[in-house]
């Protein structure tokens, strides 16, 4: 049985079965079936079969994951949009691309000049309408493909996932049917319900639905994270593991939630972004939860380091801060950035990752982010390399000065981005949030010039009520440039 196939019994079930879980009520599998079945009839009847590509644009909804479902349960490529996007910059996005048909939800469909843009692209509409007794309907004046061309994936494409875009612009990256199949044939049935708090258009979120699916799950969804929800859901369904980025951890701890919340959680496995230790422990003390991170990336598809039971046991002090150890089939190596030298344990660098399915000859990735492998294996993950700042030649690594800055007793978070300086390039300025919110800034500069080399102080620290994150959660350093830059020295 192949993942189509699985998902297809699944839709196929007692038609009253849960199948997701939104604002507080349940959308059934038969719900979810009707959706299917009108999707596929109406690419079917425009020629759009199997291994066609249609345009998703993806919410946080049960019935665009219906839609989700329709294609992958009838093995056509979803090309995917982000719901969240503005009008011009989804519409500039279709009209690239152009898609022979895309599906939307009706609110989306009403965006002003959407129809009309994909009209002139020659891309059918296919309406998901909310309705029950008419859940999918064609959308006047796109009722059929026009002559094209159209845009195609790979053959064999299931999905193409959107990269966080954090420092450039998002990439599309595809997932084959094939890994689909070989993820099923892996995973095993279970009880419970999913918890998906991220995105449904990108890596966290689109394999939170597919393994929910091979594990024959219901899954539980956020239109907006809202991190009582988040932990209501936790107290509700009663998970033994976690995950989120590192930012949900401060969240419930700003939030005061009651530790009952997390009272059946053994451990909590963070990702996308690094996990400050000092935060870790501080979750671990008021919840009794300990917090342990992964390492991976969109282009992997994957986590590729994490920890073990055993390593859970053994480690978990001594290497607090580390991303583990490489999975089953995953090699690392440090690299120098700019010679490619192998690095030395210990010795920071750019990390490279193996695995036997990435696509170069030698199975070697390279990838951008910078940290170094200890004595023991253990991965320590530093930042990206884009985000190293050149000041006058000498390089700064924004981490080095977050961490010290949160090193500070009133500073909650920190983020340092790079912003143009005349005589030196690019200069160093930070974002803060801060428990004193009469804390001068200044006094914070003289604090870390008792700390720092001198080119690593900012030339700017500005206080913030939060510092910008995307759909993700992790720092939108882009955002924080534009939001610093303005008041940045002459």
């Amino acid at each position: 049985m192949n993942f189509s196939e699985h998902l297809s019994g699944l839709l196929a079930q007692d038609r009253s079965a849960p199948a997701v879980q939104h604002d507080g009520g349940w959308f059934t599998w038969g719900e979810a079936a009707d959706i299917v079945g009108g999707v596929d009839r109406a690419l079917t009847d425009a020629g759009l079969g199997a291994h066609a590509t249609v345009g998703l644009v993806m919410r946080e909804v049960p019935w665009t994951v219906a839609g989700f479902y329709a294609l992958l349960a009838t093995r056509r490529a979803a090309l995917m949009f982000s719901g969240r996007l503005p009008d011009a910059a989804l519409i500039g996005e279709m009209t690239d691309l152009r898609p022979a048909a895309v599906i939307a939800e009706t609110r989306d469909w009403r965006r002003e000049g959407l129809v009309e843009a994909a009209r002139k692209a020659g891309v059918m509409g296919l309406e998901i309408t909310r309705d029950p007794t008419d859940p999918v309907r064609l959308v006047a004046g796109l009722e059929r493909p026009g002559p094209g061309p159209h845009h195609a994936l790979p053959e064999g494409s299931a999905v193409t996932i959107l990269t966080s875009g954090t420092t450039g612009p998002a990439k599309r990256i595809p997932v084959t049917y094939q890994e689909l199949d070989e993820r099923l044939a892996r995973g095993r049935r279970s009880s419970g319900v999913a918890i998906n708090a991220l995105p449904l258009y990108n890596m966290g979120g689109i394999f939170g639905l597919v393994d929910a699916v091979v594990r024959s799950r219901p899954v539980a969804i956020m239109e907006r994270f809202d991190v009582r929800r988040w932990a209501e859901l936790i107290r509700e369904h009663k998970p033994k593991q976690t995950g989120s980025p590192p930012s949900v951890l401060r969240m419930v701890l700003e939030a005061k939630i009651p530790p009952e919340h997390f009272a059946s959680v053994e451990f909590h496995y963070s990702s996308s972004a690094p996990l400050d230790p000092k935060l870790a422990a501080e979750f671990e003390a008021r919840y009794g939860v300990p917090c342990f991170q992964g390492w991976g990336s969109t282009e992997m598809k994957a986590s590729v380091t994490g920890w073990s039971p055993d390593d859970r046991v053994a480690f978990k002090t001594s290497k607090a801060g580390s991303c583990g150890r490489p999975l089953s089939g995953v090699k690392l190596r440090i690299v120098d950035p700019e010679t490619a030298a192998p690095c030395a344990a210990g010795v920071d660098g750019r990390i490279e990752v193996w695995r036997a399915d990435f696509p170069d000859e030698d199975h070697w990735m390279t990838t951008n982010d910078l940290g170094r492998i200890d004595e023991d294996g253990f991965l320590w993950v530093k930042g990206r390399l884009d985000d190293v700042i050149i000041r006058g030649g000498l390089k700064v690594d924004p981490k080095d000065v977050e961490d010290a800055l949160a090193t500070h007793p009133d500073v909650v978070e920190a983020a340092v981005v790079g912003i143009p300086d005349e005589r030196l390039v690019e200069a160093p300025a930070a974002a803060v949030v801060t428990r004193d919110k009469a804390l001068d800034p200044q006094a914070l500069t003289a604090w870390l010039r008792e700390r720092l080399p001198p080119y690593k102080v900012p030339v700017l620290i500005t206080r913030v009520e939060e510092i910008p994150r995307n759909a993700m959660m992790k720092i939108d350093r882009k955002t924080l440039r534009a939001m610093l830059q303005p008041a940045s020295p002459q």
